[in-house]
């Protein structure tokens, strides 16, 4: 029961130091879910130019957002 106590303290301190953390704007980031999302993006991206715009004009834009993204 000692244990389980302790166990559920260290679990509120944790929490507690999150929330500080967030308040002062401190927000953790999964990198690895933000490049599959920007990825996910940028072939959306890459679809709409192509279907609304001339080839050149796409890789233009495509270009473009690429360079603006580094």
């Amino acid at each position: 029961m000692e244990s389980e106590i302790k166990t559920i303290d260290y679990n509120v301190a944790e929490k507690q130091k999150d929330i500080i953390a967030y308040e002062n704007g401190v927000f953790p980031i999964n990198i690895s879910s933000l490049k599959s999302a920007v990825g996910e993006f940028m072939g959306g991206w890459q679809n709409y130019t192509h279907g609304n715009f001339s080839k050149d004009e796409a890789a233009e834009f495509i270009e473009n957002s690429i360079k603006k993204s580094r």
